[in-house]
This record gives structure tokens, C-alpha cells and sequence, in this order.
């Protein structure tokens, strides 16, 4: 009931949600909010003057032209939801759970610059990356790897104590020591106690929550250390400095456990054919004020995606769809959409490896895939598209690099073919990379532009020549699939 005017509808209240389609246009049931900053998924206008002479001033009723149903979504660049947006892109895809690295039993070395470096065999990290060290006597706690980590090599800010670990490990994320009494609460369930291990790196929303760990429910978790919670465990629920397992309740006091996160490594290669998808918008209108405050765009493709980084200001995908045709529907195709924790990668987390090197020297880059993808409709089809063929990819990332050395035009006027990775690394252990494996670099040169600091436009041409595709994903965070 309103009382004479209707609320405007706020985009705040309103929320965009992505089913995945079993075959095109039939979406399955389970729906997943994603976090948007906006987007333009609109039919556009479609109706046309009529030109026939009536013996009338003015023209004929307007008949209905075909729809051009598309748009764009930008979209924070949460870790869980960015997976939801490469599987939409690729498909499914078989993930790998990572199992901590055993460190080798060498000195640890004083690097005189305020960081040190434990020595590595195969190593999965590289520099950005979060991770927590323990087994040492004075080095376990949770680090931000520094420029020189590598296969062999993890390298962070410490300060330095002569060891020679013998039984030292590294995990992505950050572990937690487990101190205290278990607790049983009941129902099968058992609340483990938890303290941060060593030098923490905590989010500015951990201090003010004052929760003092980033377990969430449905996480993995492996404990260690203890004599009757041993092994991994789904989370059933968290507390402020508690995690709750399912677990038959032991009286136990530990003094040496530890809580390890799991995260699983999702990769990806842009397909041949691509999936198909179902967007649903809600506009919450008051009630009574909309017959279909749901509208939906099926048969949909992702025809594209691009991000910038560098500078300054949020760090946005933005998702171009192509859509077969939008209706309108009184209720959603999921009353309850699954809403994945918003785990943020930022712009300062983001680095850039030409040919395997990470650069210090690009000052922005704008990444652009673009995947050819036309709507197309049949004789018959009325007013929807029943058609969607994949165009050949259009894959580049423009640079703005600091003039410092020639080793950029080297490699373009060498015509050499090399890799080109973009990677994100985020402050709760979770990672992505966007992979370019053939490359081309182009750059028109140096130009002495003015007294100031000269810079250098590259753009990388990505191709696919011995290859299997020209694009690839990994992601790398806490959710086991994504189906």
C-alpha cells in the first residue's frame, strides 16, 4: 500500500544477480550476487517511424525493430566473484588444493636492507604474495614477500636473528595459533580458541571489528599441533577469537596448535566455444508499484572484459555481455541467491611480469579483451537473437612505462615472442593472474618531450601461434569449485 507517491527506486536497494545456463537460455536455479558498482544491461530503443504515405500529415504507428539487448558490468574485483565471472568466460574447471611448502634447511640470510631470506625449493610464491611462516624459533608470523622472491627464495621485511630452520613451512594467508581450552558446544560442535601468529598484517576492518583472524563459515581449515582436532575441517561458524568445527568434544589445553587456511588454484583458458549465462536485475519498488521488478537477460555471453591498473581509484572489472533477448518477471529465479564473501584485490596489489621479469618501471597499464561475439537472429525468430558466434579474440594491454631502460624496445624490435602476466596478490592470501602467453611488443619509441621525466607507450599484442589459446585465469582463494 502507498499513501499517494511512490519511492524512487535507489540503485543501493537494487542488485544484479548471475545463474549459469545448462543449455542456452535455460539458467540453472542457483543464482550469485554480484558485488557491481554499476552497469548498462538495457534492451536500447527498437521502434521505428513507419514511412508509408497514409493521406495523413504525420507518420504511421511505429512497428517494433529488432532489440540490441547488451551492456556492461563493472564489478569490484572481489577474488570469489571474479572466479564466478571466469568460469562464465571458460567454463568449469578442475581446481587444485595447494599444500604448504617445505622450506629448505638452510641459513637464513641477512639481506642488510631490513628484510631476510629463507631459502625455497619450488616455490609457488612470488613477490605480493601474503603468506605465513611456521616452524622456525624466529621467524613464524605472516609476511608480504619482497622484490627477490622467487623459486628459490622467500624474501621479507624482519629482523634478521642467525637460524638455520630444519622443520620450517609456508602457507598462502594467514595462520593462526590455536591457545586455550576447546570449548563443547554442543550438537557436535567444538569452538577452537584462536591467537595470531607473529608479526600479523592486519585489514583496516580486522582492527575495527577487533576479530582478530579471517576464517569465515565454509571455509577449510587445517589443524595441527593438537592431539584430538588434528587434520582439516570445514568451519561451521567463527567468533571473535574462535573458530567452531564439527568434531566429537575431547577435553584438551593447547599450547602448540595451529590453524592453516586452505586455498585451492582455479585456472582457466578462454574456449573455443564459450558458456552460456543468465543476468537478473531487481529494482526494489515499493509494493504494488510493479508488475515485474525483475528483468532478465538470457542467452547471454561474455564478449569481453578490461581493467586498468596503476594510479589511482578502485580497482573495476568491467564485463561486456551479449544477450539473445530480456523479459520481464514478477519474481526471481532464485528467492535466495548465494551472496559470496567480498574479498577485495586492489590496485596497489596488482603487479606486471614481461617474459618472466616482474617490471618496476610501468607507471599505468589498461588491459582489453575483446572476444568478437554478435548476437544474430533467423527468419522466424521474432524479436529474440537465437544465434552466438565467437569472433577471433582481440587481446592487448596498453603501457605507460618510465624511461629507464631499452630492454622494452629491445624486445619490441626483436619481434620477440614472450609472456605477459598481470598478477594481484590481496592482504587475506587470495591471488589472481591473467596470462597472455604469446606476445608481441610494439612502441612507436621515446619521444624528449619536455625538461620532465620522459616516458615510453608499449602496447603488448597478445596472439596464439604454439599455444592453445591466447588468454588464460588463475585465481587463487578459499572456494574448493565453482561448478
Amino acid at each position: 500500500m502507498h499513501c499517494g507517491q511512490f519511492t524512487q527506486v535507489t540503485g543501493g536497494s537494487s542488485r544484479l544477480v548471475l545463474y549459469n545456463e545448462e543449455c542456452p537460455g535455460q539458467p540453472v536455479r542457483t543464482g550469485y550476487v554480484i558485488p557491481i558498482a554499476n552497469e548498462s544491461l538495457q534492451t536500447g530503443t527498437s521502434k521505428n517511424q513507419r514511412s508509408v504515405i497514409t493521406g495523413k500529415r504525420g507518420a504511421g504507428k511505429p512497428f517494433r525493430g529488432l532489440p540490441s539487448p547488451s551492456g556492461q558490468v563493472a564489478m569490484g574485483a572481489s577474488s570469489p566473484h571474479m572466479g564466478l565471472i571466469f568460469r562464465a568466460m571458460c567454463g568449469t574447471t578442475a581446481a587444485s588444493k595447494e599444500t604448504p611448502l617445505a622450506l629448505s634447511a638452510g641459513a637464513v640470510k641477512d639481506n642488510k636492507d631490513g628484510t631476510v631470506t629463507l631459502a625455497a625449493e619450488n616455490s609457488p610464491f612470488v613477490p605480493g604474495d601474503l603468506i605465513s611462516v611456521y616452524g622456525t624459533t624466529n621467524y613464524d608470523g605472516t609476511y608480504v614477500l619482497a622484490k627477490g622472491s622467487g623459486a628459490d627464495a622467500l624474501v621479507f621485511t624482519a629482523p634478521f636473528v642467525a637460524e638455520t630452520p630444519s622443520d620450517a613451512h609456508a602457507t598462502r594467508g594467514r595462520a593462526c595459533d590455536i591457545r586455550g581450552d576447546a570449548v563443547d558446544r554442543g550438537d557436535g560442535k567444538v569452538a577452537l580458541p584462536l591467537l595470531p601468529g607473529g608479526s600479523e598484517i592486519w585489514l583496516p576492518q580486522d582492527l575495527a571489528s577487533g576479530v582478530p583472524h579471517v576464517f569465515r563459515p565454509g571455509d577449510s581449515v587445517t589443524i595441527s599441533g593438537t592431539t584430538n582436532y588434528d587434520g582439516e575441517h570445514v568451519i561451521d561458524s567463527v567468533g571473535a577469537a574462535e573458530i567452531v568445527i564439527t568434531a566429537a568434544y575431547t577435553a584438551e589445553t593447547f599450547d602448540a596448535g595451529l590453524a592453516v587456511p586452505v586455498f585451492y588454484r582455479h585456472e582457466w583458458q578462454l574456449p573455443k566455444r564459450q558458456p552460456t549465462q543468465t543476468w537478473e536485475k531487481f529494482f526494489d519498488f515499493d509494493e504494488d508499484a510493479a508488475s515485474s521488478p525483475y528483468r532478465r537477460y538470457s542467452y547471454c555471453k561474455v564478449n569481453g572484459i578490461s581493467f586498468d591498473a596503476g594510479g589511482d581509484g578502485e580497482f573495476l572489472l568491467t564485463i561486456d555481455v551479449a544477450s539473445g533477448g530480456e523479459t520481464g518477471s514478477s519474481s526471481a529465479l532464485d528467492a535466495d541467491p548465494v551472496e559470496l564473501p567480498q574479498v577485495f584485490i586492489d590496485k596497489p596489489d596488482l603487479s606486471l611480469f614481461i617474459n618472466g621479469v616482474r617490471r618496476g618501471d610501468v607507471a599505468t597499464a589498461s588491459f582489453s579483451a575483446s572476444f568478437g561475439i554478435t548476437p544474430q537472429n533467423a527468419i522466424g525468430d521474432r524479436l529474440q537473437y537465437t544465434r552466438m558466434p565467437e569472433g577471433d579474440p582481440e587481446v592487448s594491454l596498453s603501457m605507460s612505462a618510465y624511461l629507464e631502460s631499452d630492454a622494452l624496445q629491445d624486445i619490441a624490435d626483436a619481434d620477440t615472442t614472450v609472456p605477459v602476466r598481470i598478477y594481484g596478490a590481496g592482504l587475506e592470501g587470495d591471488a589472481f593472474a591473467v596470462d597472455m602467453p604469446e606476445c608481441v611488443l610494439d612502441t612507436p619509441g621515446a619521444a624528449i618531450s619536455g625538461k620532465e621525466g620522459l616516458m615510453q607507450d608499449v602496447t603488448a599484442m597478445a596472439f596464439v601461434d604454439k599455444g592453445e589459446s591466447v588468454l588464460g585465469f588463475t585465481l587463487i582463494n578459499r572456494i574448493a569449485e565453482y561448478a
